[in-house]
């Protein structure tokens, strides 16, 4: 009788301790995200990019397959850093094309091309133009940022965030002294 007891005790610990959010990882995406991160700061080619760049998009496709409703908030972050990402690929493109083509990879801010680079890149414009090459380093800044959100986002879920990187109820973060 005490062996089913013990069978029992042991199914109960078991699922109490079960993590939720290891069915549906998200490791493997944020990963790629900092392959991203790490190959922008070291230096990669455009080439090299874009298949970083699909490999994220790999793995946040195999997480959202796996994803519990739990993980909406996690892979949503994924998601917007990857949108960034890709932006940057598309203004890099757009860079190589204008630089190929001896044209100026400044453009006028009264432009209409002018007017969507401002819009996505507000800190870019310097005077009267918007330079590529500053548009894309801001949007890759912004994936970055993104990037340590969607981190910050699967150590919660997880509950491996540190007390002091926790919010408290009125939404600000609190210093490791409490303060």
């Amino acid at each position: 009788m005490r062996k089913p007891a013990l069978v029992l005790v042991v199914m109960i610990v078991t699922i109490a301790t079960a993590n939720p959010a290891s069915s549906a990882s998200a490791e493997p995406a944020i990963r790629a995200l900092r392959k991203i991160e790490a190959a922008v700061e070291t230096g990669v080619t455009y080439k090299e990019y874009l298949t970083l760049l699909a490999d994220v998009r790999l793995e946040q496709k195999i997480h959202r397959d796996s994803m519990t409703a739990s993980d909406a908030e996690v892979a949503r972050a994924i998601s917007e850093a990857w949108q960034e990402y890709t932006l940057a690929a598309v203004l890099w493109e757009q860079q190589i094309s204008f630089i190929s083509a001896n044209l100026s990879e400044s453009h006028e801010l009264s432009s209409d091309f002018g007017q969507t680079l401002k819009r996505h890149c507000p800190n870019s414009a310097q005077g009267s133009y918007v330079s590529l090459r500053n548009c894309k380093n801001e949007v890759w800044l912004r994936g970055s940022a993104k990037t340590a959100a969607a981190i910050q986002k699967s150590r919660d879920q997880e509950g491996l965030a540190k007390p002091s990187e926790r919010a408290d109820k009125s939404g600000k973060s609190r210093s490791p002294s409490g303060r």
